[in-house]
Parts: structure tokens; C-alpha cells; sequence
């Protein structure tokens, strides 16, 4: 899946890759002027949670790395 396929909403699980994210948490799609993104609990010196841009997980061939729809 791209990054453009995705909209506010739309569900992610996230893979083991994620290092403020669990593996397999399922993660809401949500959007602010600066993109989609997820809630994550941020750097581990950060105690609330955090954006987790979405920006950041795109790949080759501008697909999403880590994450995989699994509700809309």
C-alpha cells in the first residue's frame, strides 16, 4: 500500500520494526497540516504519547514499510 491509498480513519497494524510502537498494535490513521500519521509513545525519554509520521515509513516505489491495512 502507498501512502497516498491511505485516509484519517483507516486502521494500521504495525509490524516489529517500531521502537514506540508494540509489534502487531493496530494504530488509528489520523491527519494535521503536516500528514497522516499514527500515536506512537514517542522517544523513550518522552513520556506522553506522540505523531508518528507516516512520511517516514514510505519505502521503494513510495510503498509503506511496517504497517498493513487491516480496517477501513
Amino acid at each position: 500500500m502507498k501512502l497516498s491509498d491511505l485516509k484519517p480513519g483507516d486502521r494500521l497494524r504495525c509490524d516489529d520494526g517500531f521502537t514506540c510502537i508494540p509489534p502487531n498494535a493496530v494504530r488509528v490513521v489520523r491527519g494535521d497540516d503536516e500528514g497522516l500519521f499514527i500515536r506512537c509513545r514517542g522517544a523513550e525519554d518522552c513520556p506522553g504519547w506522540d505523531n508518528h509520521y507516516l512520511a517516514g515509513q514510505v519505502g521503494k516505489g513510495g510503498v509503506l514499510i511496517g504497517v498493513r491495512v487491516v480496517g477501513r
